[in-house]
């Protein structure tokens, strides 16, 4: 927040892929550098211990918070909003709330994760006291590959049942394949969709 004249700024970024998956970062405009915190998570035994042997293929979603105190709030504004345009990301959310004698914005801003760290660099660089700072990665490595591996298998029972459906021999089978086949695809959507929802944090940070 700010007092007087000045203003607090914060902004929210998303994860990145590392690959990582973006996801929403806060910063805002403040006094004292909180130190960094880093956070990693992961699940799936086995499936993880393999997967850390090529942290090439490791799904990272990478989130983080900023708050600065600045002195021109609006311009400052301006100025992170042309960084977020330099490093290809977008604004998802802005909020604005002006008191007596406080102001200050939130952005929630998605970054492309290969150029995540650049963003922050910069806006740590440019005008105002950073008042705190947080870093989070999560790493769903484990997750996006137990979904992939649920799709393969599911569309696997999907072909075989479309083969048994062929050779249906009464009206009961083929209902009962049918039914299948439907569960599973509705199944296989839902999976897909998942797969989607981590892709696209991973590539943008928040």
């Amino acid at each position: 927040s700010q007092s007087g004249e000045n203003g607090s700024f914060g902004i929210y970024t998303a994860d990145c892929e590392d690959v990582c998956y973006d996801e929403e970062m806060p910063v805002m405009a403040s006094a004292k550098a909180a130190p960094m915190m880093r956070n990693s998570m992961a699940t799936g035994g086995q499936m993880e211990d393999a997967v850390e042997q090529n942290v090439t293929e490791r799904k990272l979603i990478k989130n983080g918070s900023m708050t600065l105190v600045v002195d021109n709030l609006e311009q400052t504004r301006n100025e992170v909003v042309s960084l977020i345009e330099k490093h290809k990301g977008y604004v998802s959310n802005e909020q604005y709330s002006n008191w007596e004698h406080t102001s200050s914005y939130n952005l929630t801003v998605r970054i492309p994760c290969d150029k995540f760290d650049g963003f922050v660099a910069e806006v740590e660089a440019g005008k105002g006291k950073i008042e705190s700072k947080s870093m989070y990665i999560n790493d769903v490595t484990a997750e996006y590959i137990d979904l992939e591996t649920r799709l393969n298998t599911k569309r696997s029972y999907l072909e075989r049942y479309k083969q048994l459906l062929k050779s249906a021999k009464s009206v009961q089978e083929i209902v009962s394949i049918e039914d299948k086949i439907r569960m599973l695809e509705e199944e296989i959507d839902s999976t897909v969709g998942c797969l989607k929802y981590l892709t696209n944090q991973v590539e943008y940070s928040t």
